[in-house]
């Protein structure tokens, strides 16, 4: 079950990266680039938090390190008192930076996501207008409609954007345990294995309440716009009939625990 899920997932993200246009994927391709930097910032950020511990703990010691030697011949710091204040300041260059690359990236990340959303719904429109009549006549238009805008965000905000964020940490992890495995293989290698553990974990538990209620909101988003259609559309005869009580729990059956999902 959970082999057919996945399977089911990557053939959606492969259809949807097929259909997407060429500058779509440039800019995927642009997004992927900022990530790899935001990962080298990450990694950066993290190598200088060790010297700004170690300069704030024992001066003296980091002084004298010859790690730190040809920064100190570069700067010309005479004693260890000079010392602190470059690497303070590497160390708020380093968190800056890093802050900035992730507000960018987050920024089109969402940014990719609503292009992506608009390219499909878009296209969703189209196609369904140059559909023949009859086509339109044997369809119920709730569903169209369900189809062309929830069904829509759903696939953003339920697999486009979560696929992006994913990416991005995946690109950001494996940054950080090459440079652990660079520093300390056995402690990367079981940070690597606990975090990959974990991830599987959460994402086989999960996988299945999510793809039974990623249905139910499909269901009930054309129930509920049918419910609409149906009571707006046919207003005259429910107000000869007296029969808005009927229309209003029906509209209720389907709000409600589309609300709770």
């Amino acid at each position: 079950m959970a082999n057919q899920d996945f399977s089911e997932t990557l053939s959606l993200v492969l259809r949807l990266w097929a259909c997407l246009p060429r500058h779509r994927k440039k800019l995927s391709a642009y997004l992927l680039g900022l990530m790899s930097i935001g990962a080298s910032t990450e990694v950066f950020s993290i190598a200088t938090v060790i010297p700004f511990l170690l300069i704030l703990s024992n001066p003296g010691q980091a002084f004298s390190n010859p790690v730190y030697q040809p920064l100190i011949h570069t700067l010309h710091i005479q004693s260890d008192h000079d010392f602190l204040l470059p690497i303070s300041l590497l160390f708020c260059f380093s968190a800056f930076l890093v802050c900035l690359i992730r507000t960018l990236s987050s920024f089109f990340n969402v940014r990719l996501s609503s292009a992506i959303g608009s390219d499909i719904s878009s296209e969703s429109y189209r196609r369904t207008l140059c559909q023949p009549y009859l086509y339109h006549i044997s369809r119920n238009s709730s569903l169209l409609l369900a189809t062309i805008t929830t069904d829509v965000n759903q696939l953003i905000y339920g697999v486009v954007n979560p696929l992006i964020t994913t990416l991005s940490s995946l690109v950001v992890s494996l940054a950080i345990i090459t440079a652990l495995v660079y520093v300390n293989p056995l402690v990367a290698l079981s940070i690597g294995f606990t975090v990959i553990t974990v991830y599987l974990l959460l994402s086989v538990s999960t996988r299945v309440p999510i793809s039974h209620l990623s249905k139910e909101q499909a269901l009930l988003n054309r129930n509920l716009i049918n419910s609409l259609q149906e009571g707006l559309g046919g207003i005259r005869e429910i107000i000869i009939d007296s029969s808005q009580d009927y229309y209003y729990h029906s509209y209720v059956q389907s709000d409600r625990p589309l609300r709770r999902s």
